[in-house]
Order: structure tokens, then C-alpha cells, then sequence
């Protein structure tokens, strides 16, 4: 079977992760960082506020990592 990889992208509440997966289901690489977020005023209990510019650099950095 050749080489061949999946990426796998996770951008959850808390942070972002990456993960490289051979097709055997192995992981062959992965990365993560946080992020944080804001609750506007007034907002419901479960309202958060990201920063799409941070989330878009996060993500960029941890599939070049």
C-alpha cells in the first residue's frame, strides 16, 4: 500500500488541534494550541466570541507544524 496521509483538523472551544493519520489509522504527527475567546455583555451563558484572524493564523501554524 503506498504513503498516503490524512489531515485531520479540530477547532474546538478551547483550542486547536491537528493531527496527521496514515490509512492504517496510526497518527503520525500532531499539534495543538489554545485559543481564548470573549463573552459579549448580555450575551446567553453559553455565547462566546472568537477571533476569526487568531482561529485562521492557529490553524495555519498547526498544519505547518
Amino acid at each position: 500500500m503506498p504513503d498516503k496521509y490524512l489531515l485531520s483538523v479540530d477547532a474546538g472551544s478551547s483550542g486547536g488541534r491537528a493531527h496527521i493519520i496514515d490509512l492504517r489509522g496510526n497518527v503520525v504527527a500532531s499539534a495543538s494550541r489554545d485559543w481564548s475567546y470573549t463573552v459579549p455583555e448580555g450575551a446567553g451563558p453559553l455565547a462566546k466570541e472568537f477571533d476569526p484572524e487568531e482561529f485562521w493564523n492557529t490553524i495555519c501554524t498547526l498544519i505547518r507544524e
